[in-house]
């Protein structure tokens, strides 16, 4: 049977999006790796996958599911550094992919009048290149921030199939028409949606901390989604908490157990993660970082007025994507130490959302407003918005991955000359050259022997 046009065109996007990413991230493919890579394969080499369900003696971040990640990668290809990237970069186009029936789920739902088709095929290419999370894809260590991403969208597009949140009628001379209207939705898909989306939201908090922040997200959309559709007058807010307790039950489990963890990282021990005022300038650093913007006051205050006129005039799933914009951001903006770019992963969802719709809008409105000539100003105005959003982010992801290429080049040659004596070891930290060593020769008993 052949594809709709509508199907055709996310079919055609979603291949631009895994075409463009593949291309903004092939050096990677070349790389090696760099820091904590050697001490995330090191660990699946000395303990395996054993290591991810003990927690006891942990004095560092709770993470199971990337510690399974690794044992997997290493049972499977070994120390390979290439089938690290190569995996971290599938599993971006992966959650591109995500993004973009998240976005056409959306959209959808709140009948939104401009095309849920094209604008998902917007976010899914736009978030594909974003240039400020592109460490996350470049560093097989962060690549527990795209795994956290993958469960959490998972957790999201679940969480809209269940319908286990009822609705009340608008009066009290409607409760039984509000009765039938929550019969209908308890049918079909009910707890077995619940239960995917509750596995999924406890992996993406296995896989990163920052997890935490996809149940919050979670809530915005569906309440945005009903706020903005059909449901607007009828939305139980007292169902809405009985439908989200489970998860909210496994955020405070999961929470508490990390928090006792990292209450002896040496992160908090030395007061490098603490709340103060540098968590505005953190936020406002890492929304210009986005979009690969200049850090200066400048765009700090334009972004900050973007947000807040978001926030005001726009539709209730504008606001919720300002929302966990910021929510996404906020377990990481107690650090001290200056902004990593890795941490603008999940945030770079939202970004694309509102990137994707502010180019709908300018089209739409010369569609609306241009006449005669209106459907191709729009088409134009389209391709070329796309076209200079899209390839400026493309461009700055890609130097990105070459100056990464060029930085993991020094840990090569530092593996290709393991313990001869004129080897240069000033730059690197003592506690990476045994795990170094036994990742370069893939031999879990190897030493570095040159300062012994």
């Amino acid at each position: 049977m052949p594809l709709s046009r509508d199907r055709t065109l996310l079919v055609i996007a979603f291949m631009a999006a895994a075409s463009t990413a593949a291309w903004t991230y092939w050096p990677a493919f070349s790389s090696y790796l760099i820091d904590d890579d050697f001490q995330w394969i090191d660990g699946a080499m000395q303990l395996g996958a054993s290591r991810a369900f003990v927690v006891s003696g942990r004095t560092h971040f709770y993470r199971p599911i990337l510690e399974l990640y690794f044992s997997l990668m290493y049972a499977v290809f070994a120390c390979s550094a290439r089938a690290l990237h190569v995996a971290s970069v599938c599993i971006h186009i992966a959650n591109a992919w995500l993004v973009m029936l998240l976005a056409l789920r959306m959209t959808r739902d709140a009948h939104h009048p401009d095309g849920s088709r094209i604008f998902a095929s917007l976010a899914a290419i736009l978030f594909a290149v974003q240039p400020g999370p592109a460490q996350a894809v470049l560093w097989p260590s962060a690549v527990g921030t795209l795994l956290s991403a993958t469960f959490g969208l998972l957790f999201i597009l679940a969480d809209m199939n269940s319908r286990t949140v009822t609705i009340r009628a608008a009066s009290r001379g409607h409760v039984h028409a509000g009765r039938e209207e929550g019969k209908k939705l308890r049918r079909g898909p009910l707890w077995s949606a619940t239960a995917i989306a509750l596995i999924a939201y406890a992996a993406s908090m296995g896989a990163h901390e920052s997890g935490v922040m996809w149940l919050p997200a979670a809530v915005l959309i569906r309440y945005a989604g009903l706020r903005q559709g059909d449901e607007a007058q009828r939305l139980s807010i007292r169902a809405l908490a009985r439908h989200y307790a489970p998860a909210l039950f496994l955020l405070f489990a999961y929470a508490g157990l990390t928090a006792w963890i990292n209450s002896h990282n040496y992160v908090i021990t030395e007061g490098q993660y603490r709340p103060g005022a540098h968590m505005i300038t953190n936020l406002l650093m890492y929304l210009v970082a986005l979009y690969a913007g200049r850090q200066r006051w400048v765009e700090y205050v334009a972004v900050a007025v973007l947000i807040v006129v978001g926030m005001w005039r726009g539709s209730p799933l504008v606001r919720a994507w300002c929302l966990w914009l910021i929510a996404a951001l906020l377990p990481v903006l107690p650090f001290m130490p200056p902004p990593s770019s890795r941490y603008l992963y999940v945030s770079a969802i939202p970004f694309s959302f509102l990137a994707a719709f502010g180019i709908v809008w300018v089209t739409t409105t010369l569609r609306a407003r241009g006449g005669a000539l209106g459907h191709v100003s729009a088409v134009t105005a389209a391709l070329l918005l796309t076209a200079f959003v899209a390839g400026r982010s493309a461009s700055f992801a890609r130097k990105g991955t070459e100056g990464f290429r060029n930085d993991a080049s020094r840990y090569f040659a530092l593996a290709e000359h393991l313990n001869r004596p004129d080897t240069d070891v000033s730059w690197i930290q003592p506690l990476y050259l045994d795990p170094l060593a036994r990742v370069a020769t893939c031999n879990p008993l190897a030493r570095y022997e040159n300062l012994r």
